[in-house]
């Protein structure tokens, strides 16, 4: 058991505690006791996470918390990292912009591709993983944050974050792709 993530998550769960359990008295007794106008829109925003997807409210938090937010600078000055990772002031969101600069630098070059979009890419790895035998297929389907033999009865004896054999798996992939790559690219 990774005792380190274990202590991480309680003193976590603590402090999230300590920080919203008098946040949460105070504003439901308001709630509870006030007529004021803005009690809908307070009521409205601490309803959110009930009906939101997860990833949205994730996404949110991500923004919310990143190294150019208020609440990011204030821990980078404190504690001298970011509060969580990124790519720059938020963390990566172009995502469609870039596949979109992508495939028109791709048009430019006169070998336009197929029809294709980003979890092409996630098949892709998958597929040439297997195949290469770069990892075991459990291993790839960690890479890939799928549940695969982490799912069910194994799932619950099973809490391995294969951490050592992913970044293996990664560092096999980045050689397989640097080797594809490096090869003289003939045009006819």
């Amino acid at each position: 058991m990774d005792w380190e993530a274990l202590k991480l998550s309680l003193l976590l769960g603590a402090l999230t505690v300590a920080i919203l359990l008098p946040l949460a008295l105070i504003g439901g007794r308001w709630l509870a006791i006030t007529r004021s106008r803005g009690r809908v829109l307070i009521e409205a925003v601490l309803t959110l996470p009930l009906v939101l997807p997860p990833t949205v409210i994730g996404f949110y938090l991500l923004v919310g918390m990143g190294p150019a937010s208020p609440v990011g600078e204030a821990w980078t000055a404190l504690f001298g990292d970011a509060l969580v990772f990124s790519s720059g002031d938020v963390g990566f969101e172009g995502w469609s912009g870039a596949k979109k600069a992508l495939d028109r630098r791709i048009a430019d070059l006169g070998t336009p591709l197929p029809t294709w979009g980003l979890h092409d890419l996630r098949r892709t790895f998958s597929t040439m993983a297997h195949e290469r035998g770069l990892a075991e297929p459990h291993i790839i389907e960690a890479v890939l944050a799928h549940e695969g033999a982490q799912s069910g009865v194994a799932g619950v004896y099973n809490r391995a974050a294969y951490r050592e054999q992913k970044r293996a798996a990664l560092n096999a992939w980045a050689g397989m792709v640097v080797e594809v790559t490096e090869k003289p690219i003939l045009y006819q």
